[in-house]
């Protein structure tokens, strides 16, 4: 009985988690990213990378530079992207 509890409530949980194209990058931006670099619109253009493969590069920089979830660092690329003053 227990174990179907358990199996319930992580069931519902995974149900009610966000899906990841829900997330909203400018709030992961600001809990985790913010701090430490204020200017969004300009981080993007000094990226060293293609406007086309920014994406891309962004997503391994973050994967080794404190943004290890995925679905994180997504949500943060779209938005950052959104934000580029060029």
């Amino acid at each position: 009985m227990r174990a179907g509890m358990i199996a319930l409530a992580v069931t519902t949980a995974l149900v009610q988690a966000p899906p990841a194209a829900a997330r909203d990058g400018a709030a992961v931006w600001a809990a985790a990213c913010a701090r430490c670099h204020r200017s969004a619109g300009q981080l993007v253009p000094a990226i060293p990378a293609t406007p086309a493969n920014r994406a891309a590069w962004l997503d391994g920089f973050l994967a080794k530079h404190h943004a290890r979830d995925a679905a994180d660092r997504a949500a943060v690329i779209a938005w950052l992207l959104s934000q580029a003053k060029e």
